[in-house]
């Protein structure tokens, strides 16, 4: 992740940072992050639990035994037979460290963690990606909208220009028919430009809230490119964590096919009981009160017990037990052979995410010269209107062009934007890690 190392970090224009922020401040409320948050809450609390040192237990039970009785037995033999009866007991396991079985749970609790912590960064880095991207769509479409609108003023222009020619004898009526027709086109291409930008707006507001935006698209060239040593793929680490399950998994089945010791020792009074015990499947001890206590001795014995020592030895074997290991083994196999595949898939996919960098920084260039060649005719074109060579629609139309080609360079930006940002959604690294 990137906390192994020092991070990148992004040069942005500082009020497009502050904006940027301002985004990411937004998405810091949005459902999804609440959801993964609690997620990670409940691994943190069941792994906290599973470590706490000690656990409880306390029972009380009562009785009351319903006799029958010959004809003439006295009242008080019957009532003293029927008497409640209580007793208590109190067992506390102890955990002053985690060996075996439990150790396993531990690790497996660790590994929960782990993934519900990762789906929570991969959850805002997806968020943070898609508000930015988000954002530079309404820019976007709000420059689209401004196209829009000149390019109906441009057919309006055209279709007045047509009627005077048709006036004059210098263009047919069917002109006229084609004129009305680009005017209706870009009547609708308005309709739908102001549309697009109420859907972009609408699009933002459901990420980070309304009422926030960005002036301006951030530089691409101004995030860095995530070394991979910093960011690896989600799916390589998810293949590690499973390596790590299957592990585990391997060592609890293989520890089925050993005996299992016990080992106690009782300390009998007259009135309770208390015992302390040891297994090996866990070694955790276990403490317990019994009131009254449950060793006694045979009836009639002349002698009392002071305290008792148990020790015990079980084993299981079976197929069931046989097949659990072989079955471990074969999933430790298949994640080893998970990861290789995995790694194979990140080196592609990084791959494919720097050639649509490149082909976005080269689209990008090009639509820059393009924008260049729309500024210079649009220039030229006014010269012309200026000698008289040219019309005021001639001027209009070189005018939308200029601002098609600038909605071309707008397109282009978003375009590497969205490939540079393809990194950090893919790689699970929220953009808020390489803000200065």
């Amino acid at each position: 992740g990137m906390t192994a190392a020092q991070p990148p970090v992004a040069t942005l224009d500082p009020t497009v940072q502050q904006q940027i922020e301002t985004l990411f401040q937004g998405v810091d409320e949005h459902p999804a992050l609440l959801v993964t948050g609690a997620s990670v809450a409940a691994a943190r609390a069941e792994l906290d639990g599973l470590r706490f040192p000690i656990s409880v237990q306390a029972q009380v039970n009562a009785n009351r035994p319903f006799v029958s009785a010959p004809d003439g037995t006295a009242e008080s033999v019957i009532e003293e037979a029927e008497a409640w009866s209580t007793s208590a007991s109190i067992r506390a396991v102890l955990r002053p460290f985690l060996l075996g079985d439990l150790a396993d749970g531990e690790r497996q609790q660790r590994v929960s963690l782990v993934q519900a912590e990762r789906r929570a960064r991969e959850t805002r880095a997806s968020l943070e990606a898609a508000s930015l991207q988000a954002a530079a769509g309404l820019v976007l479409a709000e420059q689209g909208l401004r196209i829009a609108e000149v390019g109906l003023l441009l057919a309006q222009e055209a279709e007045t220009a047509t009627a005077i020619r048709i006036d004059r004898g210098a263009a047919r009526s069917v002109d006229g028919e084609r004129a009305r027709l680009e005017v209706a086109r870009a009547e609708e291409a308005l309709r739908s430009a102001q549309r697009r930008v109420a859907l972009a707006e609408a699009r933002l507001a459901d990420l980070v809230g309304p009422g926030v935006r960005l002036d301006s698209l951030p530089d691409p060239a101004s995030l860095p490119i995530l070394p991979p040593a910093l960011a690896p793929d989600p799916a390589v680490v998810q293949a590690e964590l499973d390596r790590t399950l299957a592990q585990i998994g391997l060592s609890s089945a293989g520890r089925s096919l050993l005996p299992t010791a016990n080992v106690a020792y009782t300390l009998n009074g007259a009135d309770a009981s208390v015992s302390v015990a040891l297994e090996t499947r866990t070694f955790q001890p276990t403490v317990s009160v019994d009131l009254p206590s449950g060793v006694t001795s045979p009836p009639g014995s002349p002698v009392d017990i002071e305290s008792v020592v148990s020790v015990g030895l079980s084993y299981e074997f079976g197929g069931d037990v046989v097949g659990s290991v072989s079955a471990a083994q074969a999933r430790l196999a298949a994640a080893e052979a998970a990861i290789v595949s995995a790694e194979r898939s990140a080196a592609l996919a990084a791959a494919d995410r720097e050639e649509a960098r490149a082909a976005a920084r080269a689209e990008a260039a090009f639509a820059r010269i393009d924008f260049d060649l729309a500024e210079r005719n649009a220039e030229e074109v006014r010269t012309q209107r200026e000698l008289g060579l040219a019309t005021a629609l001639d001027v209009l139309r070189a005018d939308l062009a200029r601002l098609q080609a600038d909605l071309g360079v707008l397109n282009a930006d978003v375009s590497l934007l969205d490939a540079t940002l393809a990194d950090y959604r893919d790689l699970a690294i929220p953009l808020s890690e390489v803000l200065p």
